[in-house]
């Protein structure tokens, strides 16, 4: 078995706290949670409550445990970036690099949450 370093350990607990947050929020989050967004940063693509709390923070985990040492590219909204380098001053040595593409969420796409 192979033996866990301070940075999988780490990056596993950075990856965990969004499904803690998750669990918490559970019950007021809504059925289905929108996942993908468009150019025009509207939402295109949604999934079940259940998969958006665990199933992605799930596939990010498995990422940094699989020793990933190629780019990795986040697609999101504007504030991505912000986000994940603010969590990269706990585990600053990822094994891989992560690039960053953001773009602005127009109105529409907060109206159609109601």
């Amino acid at each position: 078995m192979k033996k866990l370093n301070k940075t999988t350990l780490l990056t596993s607990l950075i990856c965990l706290l969004p499904i803690l947050v998750g669990a918490i929020l559970y019950s007021r989050l809504p059925e289905t949670v929108a996942t993908h967004w468009n150019m025009q940063g509207e939402p295109d693509g949604w999934s079940s409550r259940p998969f958006a709390v665990f199933g992605l923070p799930g596939i990010l985990l498995a990422m940094g445990n699989a020793e990933r040492t190629e780019p990795l590219t986040m697609i999101g909204p504007k504030g991505l970036e912000k986000v994940v380098r603010s969590l990269r001053v706990i585990a600053p040595e990822l094994p891989f690099e992560i690039r960053f593409i953001e773009f602005r969420l127009s109105r529409s796409a907060f109206n159609s949450l109601d």
